[in-house]
C-alpha cells in the first residue's frame, strides 16, 4: 500500500530495472563460485555438490564423450550465488529473464541494450547451472505463457488452439516415451534425475503433509508459520524424516506457496488469496488484451511471470521478497497507467467467460487425472471392458469382439472398445489408457453441460452447473474407470445440445449432428442410445399441441425428426448388419434378446432394486447440491410457465423426468445406469443458483457482492467435494489379488501349464494373467492339491493367504510359498 501510494508508474519500471541489475551482478558471482570449485575445489555462498565429491575434470577434446562427461560434472553441482538457498536464487533469476530481454528490446540507448542483452545472457546461463527444477518450471511456464501471448495479439484464438494442439501433442509423444520401460528418453531422465529422486520425493511428502494439515485445521488453518509443528503429527512426518533428517533439527517450511496458504490459514485465508491472485491476474490479463505494440512486451511479461510463480509454488515456497516483486511491482504499474479498478475489471470479465470457465475446467482436469492409473481394475464391469479392448489390439479384429476364451462377447457396442484400443496404441497396455475414453468423455460432458447451459440461460448458470457436475461423485468417480455411461451420457448430451441449438438457430446441420450422435449413443451401449429420439418426440408434440393447426411447422417437425432418425441410422445400422450377417440368430439372441429386453424387463445377475432405488442414487451422487435441487426443480417449473422460450425449459424437465422413469421402470438396476440425468440436474441447479445470485446483485446494486456470492458457491463446492473425495479417489480394492497374479506372471513356466485361482475374480485373471489360468473352488482347489501330489506333477494355485495356512496344516504340508501379502498366497505343490 505504501508503495502503491508513493510510486509513480516510471518509478515501478526503473525499480524493476535495478532488481535486473541486482540479478546479472549476482549470476556473474555465480560464474566466480563456479571458477573457485572447478580451479581450487573452494565453495562458497550458496553452491552444491550433490555428488559429494571433488570434480574429475576429463581431458579437453572434441568428442562427444568429453562434453558427456563435463555435462555430468555441472549437472552435479548448484549454484546459488550469495542466496543461502540455491532454489530461492533460481526463482530470483527466472522472474526477471523475461524482464531484461523486454528491457533489452525497448532500450534505445546503446549501452543500456548491451547491458541488458548481456544481463539476459547471464542470467539465463546461471538459472541452468542452478539446476533447480522449480526455477525451470518457473521459467519455462513463463516463457511459454510470454509465446502464447505474443501469437494471441498476432493471430487471435485459432493462434492459441493451434499452439496448444502443438504442445498437446508432444506432451503426448514425450509421455508415451517415457511410458516405454525399454526407450532411449526413459534412460536419460532417469539417469539425470535419479540424484534427486529422495528429494522429489520429500517435496511432495511435504505437498501431500500440507493438505493432511488442513484436514486438522479447515477453517482457519493451523496458525501463520505452524506448518512443521503440525506437519510432525501427521502420518506422512515419518517417511519425510527418514528421507530428510535434518526435519529433526530445523523447522521444514511447507515448500509450497499454496500449501502454506492452506495449511496455516485454512479455507478461509486460502479464500482471500485467490481473490487476491484473481485481481492481480486479471488486472496483468486486462493489460495484455489491451496493450498496444509498443508495450505489449512488458505487460505479456508481468503476466508470464505471474503465472511462472503461482505454477512452481505449488512444489516451492520463495521468500516474500520476491513474491511481492513478482507481483504487487508490476500490478502498481499497471494500476496507474491503466487506471484500473474493481468494477472496471469485473465488467470486462464477466462478459469474457471464457477465462473464468477456463481456470475452473483445469481444476476439474486435475481431479479426473489425479492418480488415474495407480488402482488395477475393479472386476466388474471395468476388467472385463478392458479385457475386450486387449483382445482387439492384440487381434486387430475391429469388427467381432471377445472376451473370455476368444468366443464372441455380444453384450456391447464395439464404439467404447475401439476408443480404448486407440488409447493402448498410444500409451501401451496399462490401467491409465483403457481409461483415458471415459475421462475424456467426463471433461467434454462437462463443457458442453456448460454450453447448453449458457445456450438456455446464462454463462454463469453453466459456471455453476459444470461445477456441480463436476463435483458429483457418481459422476467423477465412473469418469475415472474404463466403463461406458460417462460416455453414453456425452453423447446423449451432445445431441440434446445440437438439437436445442436446431431450434435457436434453425440449421440442417445441427439436425445432422444430433442424430449422428443418437448413433453413437448407440454403438455405445445399444437401445439405450435411442432415449433422445423419445425426448424429441414428446417436445415436439408439446410444441405442437399449441400449433395444431399450423401445417408448416407440423412438416418442419416431421422433416427434422426424420433427418434426426435417418442420420443416426448411418452411423450404428453398418456394425449391427455386419454382425446380423456374420452371425445371425445367436447375434439377436444375446446382443438384443438377453442383454437388452432380459434386463429391462427380468431382474436378472442380482441387479433388482425397488423403484425409488435412483432417488437415492442422485441424492447420494449430488450430495449438497441434493439440497439445492429440490427448490431449483420448482423455480425451473415456474420458468417452464413464465418463460416465452418455455418449450426449451420444458424439453429440459421432460427430459430429467423420462430418463429417471425409464431406468426406474427397468427391472435391473445398477446406480450408474443413471448417469445421463445428472448433466441435465445440474443444468437446473445452475440456473436456479445463477438467479438467485442476480437477484441478489438487484438488491445490492453492487459487482462485489455478486463476485462475491459466485466466489463462495465455487469454493464450498469444491471444498465439499474435497471432504468426500474418498469416494471418488477409492482404495486399490483388487491390488493384493492382481500383485499375485502378476507376480505368476513374471515366475519361469511352461506355456501349456494351468494354474488355478481360488477366490480371485475371474475378469482380472483373464486381463492380468499371461498364462492358462482356470478358476476353482476352495473345496476343488484342496482336492487338485492332493491328486497333483500324489501323481508328482507340478501345480501353482493364488488362494487366500488364510486358505494356504489351512492348506498346509491340515490338508497337506507339501505345498510352497512362492509368494504373499496380507491378503493372497501363491504356491505350488512341492514335489521334493
Amino acid at each position: 500500500m505504501t508503495l502503491y501510494i508513493k510510486l509513480k508508474p516510471s518509478d515501478a519500471l526503473d525499480l524493476l530495472k535495478k532488481y535486473v541489475g541486482v540479478g546479472f551482478f549476482l549470476s556473474i558471482i555465480s560464474f566466480v563460485q563456479i571458477y573457485f570449485y572447478f580451479r581450487y575445489s573452494f565453495l562458497f555462498g550458496a553452491i552444491l555438490n550433490i555428488a559429494g565429491r571433488n570434480p574429475i575434470f576429463p581431458v579437453f577434446s572434441w568428442s562427444y564423450e568429453y562434453f558427456t562427461e563435463l555435462l555430468k560434472i555441472v549437472v552435479m553441482t548448484r549454484v546459488g550465488s550469495l542466496f543461502w538457498d540455491v532454489n530461492h536464487f533460481a526463482g530470483f533469476l527466472a522472474s526477471l529473464i523475461l524482464l531484461s530481454l523486454v528491457f533489452a528490446v525497448a532500450a534505445q540507448k546503446k549501452f543500456e541494450k548491451f547491458f541488458f542483452w548481456a544481463a539476459t545472457i547471464f542470467l539465463s546461463i546461471s538459472l541452468f547451472l542452478t539446476n533447480s527444477r522449480s526455477g525451470w518450471l518457473l521459467f519455462a511456464t513463463s516463457l511459454f505463457v510470454f509465446l502464447l501471448t505474443i501469437i494471441y495479439k498476432k493471430i487471435g484464438v485459432k493462434g492459441i488452439i493451434f499452439s496448444l494442439t502443438i504442445f498437446t501433442g508432444i506432451c503426448i509423444f514425450l509421455l508415451s516415451l517415457y511410458l516405454d520401460k525399454e526407450s532411449l528418453f526413459r534412460a536419460k531422465v532417469k539417469s539425470y534425475f535419479h540424484y534427486r529422486l529422495d528429494s522429489f520425493d520429500s517435496h511432495f511428502l511435504l505437498l501431500g503433509g500440507t493438505v493432511q494439515v488442513f484436514e486438522k485445521f479447515p477453517i482457519f488453518g493451523g496458525g501463520v508459520g505452524s506448518f512443521f509443528e503440525h506437519f510432525k503429527t501427521t502420518p506422512l512426518a515419518d517417511e519425510f524424516l527418514k528421507r530428510d533428517p535434518a526435519g529433526l533439527n530445523v523447522k521444514v517450511p511447507a515448500h509450497t506457496i499454496w500449501g502454506e496458504v492452506l495449511s496455516e490459514t485454512g479455507i478461509f485465508g486460502f479464500f482471500v488469496f485467490v481473490v487476491l491472485i484473481l485481481f492481480v491476474l486479471s488486472s496483468q490479463l486486462f493489460s495484455v488484451i489491451h496493450a498496444s505494440k509498443d508495450n505489449l512486451l512488458l505487460r505479456s511479461a508481468f503476466l508470464s511471470n505471474s503465472l511462472g510463480w503461482l505454477v512452481a509454488g505449488i512444489f516451492y515456497s520463495y521468500n516474500s521478497e520476491f513474491f511481492f516483486l513478482c507481483f504487487f511491482i508490476p500490478v502498481i504499474y499497471l494500476l496507474k497507467t491503466d487506471t484500473l479498478n474493481f468494477n472496471k475489471l469485473y465488467d470486462y470479465f464477466s462478459k469474457k467467460p471464457i477465462y473464468g470457465v477456463s481456470i475452473i475446467f483445469l481444476l476439474l482436469v486435475f481431479t479426473l487425472f489425479y492418480k488415474l492409473g495407480s488402482n488395477r481394475f475393479i472386476p466388474f464391469d471395468e476388467a472385463i471392458y478392458a479385457k475386450v479392448a486387449k483382445n482387439i489390439y492384440e487381434s486387430g479384429d475391429f469388427l467381432t469382439l471377445t472376451w473370455l476364451d476368444n468366443k464372441q462377447w455380444f453384450e456391447k457396442p464395439p464404439l467404447i472398445f475401439w476408443l480404448m484400443t486407440i488409447s493402448v496404441h498410444i500409451f501401451e497396455v496399462n490401467e491409465f489408457a483403457f481409461r483415458i475414453p471415459s475421462v475424456l468423455a467426463g471433461l467434454v460432458t462437462i463443457i458442453f453441460t456448460y454450453k447448453l447451459t449458457k445456450l438456455i440461460s446464462s454463462s454463469s448458470s453453466g459456471v455453476i452447473a459444470m461445477i456441480a457436475l463436476g463435483t458429483n461423485i457418481t459422476f467423477m468417480y465412473y469418469s475415472r474407470l474404463a466403463m461406458i455411461d460417462v460416455l453414453l451420457t456425452m453423447f446423449i448430451l451432445l445431441s440434446v445440445y445440437y438439437f436445442v441449438l436446431s431450434e435457436t438457430k434453425p440449421k440442417k446441420i445441427y439436425l445432422l449432428l444430433s442424430g449422428a450422435f443418437i448413433g453413437c449413443a448407440v454403438m455405445t451401449k445399444s437401445v439405450v442410445g435411442l432415449l433422445p429420439l423419445i425426448f424429441y418426440f414428446t417436445y415436439y408434440s408439446f410444441v405442437l399441441s399449441k400449433k395444431i393447426t399450423d401445417l408448416k411447422i407440423i412438416k418442419r417437425y416431421s422433416f427434422n425428426f426424420s433427418i434426426i432418425f435417418m442420420t443416426s441410422l448411418v452411423v450404428f445400422l453398418p456394425w449391427h448388419l455386419t454382425m446380423f450377417l456374420m452371425y445371425g440368430d445367436s447375434f439377436i439372441n444375446s446382443y438384443l434378446g438377453y442383454h437388452v429386453f432380459s434386463r429391462f424387463s427380468t431382474e436378472i445377475e442380482d441387479k433388482g432394486a425397488p423403484w425409488n432405488f435412483y432417488l437415492d442414487v442422485i441424492k447420494m451422487s449430488m450430495r449438497a447440491y441434493y439440497v439445492v435441487l429440490l427448490p431449483a426443480l420448482v423455480y425451473f417449473s415456474y420458468l417452464l410457465w413464465k418463460k416465452k422460450i418455455s418449450a426449451v425449459y420444458f424439453l429440459i424437465l421432460n427430459i430429467t423426468g423420462l430418463i429417471l422413469l425409464f431406468f426406474s421402470i427397468s427391472s435391473s438396476k445398477l446406480l450408474w445406469y443413471i448417469m445421463p440425468i445428472f448433466p441435465f440436474l445440474s443444468l437446473i441447479c445452475g440456473v436456479f443458483i445463477s438467479d438467485l445470485g442476480n437477484a441478489i446483485f438487484k438488491i445490492t446494486k453492487s459487482n462485489l457482492y455478486r463476485f462475491l456470492f459466485f466466489m463462495l458457491v465455487i469454493f464450498l463446492s469444491f471444498y465439499y467435494f474435497f471432504t468426500v473425495r474418498e469416494r471418488v479417489y477409492v482404495g486399490d480394492m483388487t491390488g493384493r489379488e492382481v500383485e499375485m497374479i502378476i507376480s505368476n506372471n513374471n515366475r519361469a513356466f511352461d506355456p501349456e501349464e494351468k494354474f488355478f485361482a481360488d477366490n480371485v475374480h475371474l475378469p482380472l485373471l483373464q486381463f492380468y494373467s499371461n498364462r492358462k489360468v482356470e478358476q476353482v473352488s476352495y473345496s476343488d482347489l484342496k482336492n487338485r492339491i492332493l491328486d497333483a501330489y500324489k501323481e508328482n506333477r507340478p501345480l501353482v494355485f493364488i488362494t487366500k493367504e488364510s486358505r494356504f495356512e489351512t492348506i498346509f496344516k491340515t490338508v497337506t504340508p507339501h505345498v510352497k510359498l512362492l509368494n504373499k501379502n496380507e491378503d493372497y498366497a501363491l504356491g505350488e505343490v512341492d514335489l521334493k
